[in-house]
């Protein structure tokens, strides 16, 4: 696996399956203006999970950015699209959505990288997602309601 100037593992884009950009009614369905905030209705989660929520930051082009609450932008100026540590690509057919993500096949250490595939629904301004067996769920928010000053 190739590495960028800052050490971080590249994805060629030729590794990922999803190639489509966002197009017409997509743009309806999911809002790239608006950041997206995990939530937890679900008994398995921790405080320290609760006071660092997950947030998916979905782009036109097909990317999305994965990030938590307490360390979002810290790593924008060095972390570029085709990191594995960025986020992936996304595919949305009708109310369904897909993320395609690349991760270390044991620990932080190798060079193998392997694609999760993960699966969900969009309804409204909720996405539900099914990543590594675990049911995750998204709320859309703007910026400045995340991160009040």
């Amino acid at each position: 696996m190739t590495k960028d100037e800052n050490g971080e593992p590249i994805i060629n884009d030729e590794m990922y399956t999803f190639k489509k950009k966002m197009s017409g009614n997509d743009f309806n369905i999911i809002d790239t203006t608006s950041l997206y905030i995990q939530i937890f209705e679900f008994k398995n989660s921790n405080e320290t999970e609760r006071n660092n929520p997950k947030i998916l930051k979905f782009h036109s082009d097909g990317y999305f950015k994965t990030d938590s609450k307490l360390f979002y932008g810290k790593f924008d100026t060095q972390r570029h699209k085709n990191s594995s540590y960025y986020g992936g690509k996304f595919y949305i057919d009708e109310s369904k959505l897909y993320l395609e993500q690349f991760y270390p096949s044991r620990g932080d250490k190798t060079n193998n990288y392997v694609k999760e595939i993960s699966n969900g629904n969009i309804k409204n301004d909720t996405i539900t997602l099914i990543m590594f067996g675990n049911n995750e769920k998204y709320v859309k928010k703007r910026y400045e309601d995340i991160f009040k000053k």
